[in-house]
Parts: structure tokens; C-alpha cells; sequence
């Protein structure tokens, strides 16, 4: 199963599983990293692909949420289509 990469930029929090210290992260860190050392315990903490999986699934809803505050809920035409990055809000729901 590949990593999303809609979730590269997004931060993910992913706790120890030594001493439960959640380290905040945007997911792109946790895509290239294979260990890291707790700020809570100082243990060495592997990440696996298995880990990693597990980490993106777990953070699959911020997609959904960041899409909805994108297109207001609505799929459609929005600011961020071609020719409509200058339109205000009632262009948009025209």
C-alpha cells in the first residue's frame, strides 16, 4: 500500500510507544525517515513501512477535511481553479 501523497504536507502525530510523547511532524518527514529519538524518553524510536501504513491511514480523514475547506463542502468550480484564482466568493457560487 502506497503513502498518500496528499498527506506529505500535512502534519501527523505519531506517539511513542515507549513513553507515549506524540511527535508532530508533516508527513513528508515521516515518509523518509527509519528512526528517530524520542524528545520524551530519548529511546531510539524505528518507524517501519508497516508503521508508516498505519500512521497514513490513521491520518486518511485530514484528505476529506482539507478537501471540504477547498471547495466549501461542494465539488465543483472554486478559487483554486484555473482562471478563478482572483475571483471573490460570489464568483465562485455562480
Amino acid at each position: 500500500m502506497p503513502l498518500s501523497h496528499a498527506l506529505l504536507s500535512a502534519v501527523l502525530s505519531m506517539p511513542c510507544p515507549h513513553c507515549g510523547h506524540k511527535l508532530e511532524m508533516p508527513g513528508r518527514w515521516f515518509q523518509t525517515i527509519g528512526r528517530y529519538e524520542c524528545e520524551g524518553c530519548h529511546q531510539t524510536v524505528r518507524v517501519r513501512y508497516g508503521d508508516k501504513v498505519k500512521l497514513f491511514d490513521d491520518h486518511a480523514h485530514l484528505i476529506q477535511i482539507r478537501r471540504s475547506a477547498t471547495t466549501g463542502g461542494r465539488r465543483g468550480r472554486n478559487a483554486n481553479d484555473v482562471g478563478l484564482r482572483d475571483a471573490t466568493p460570489q464568483d465562485v457560487r455562480r
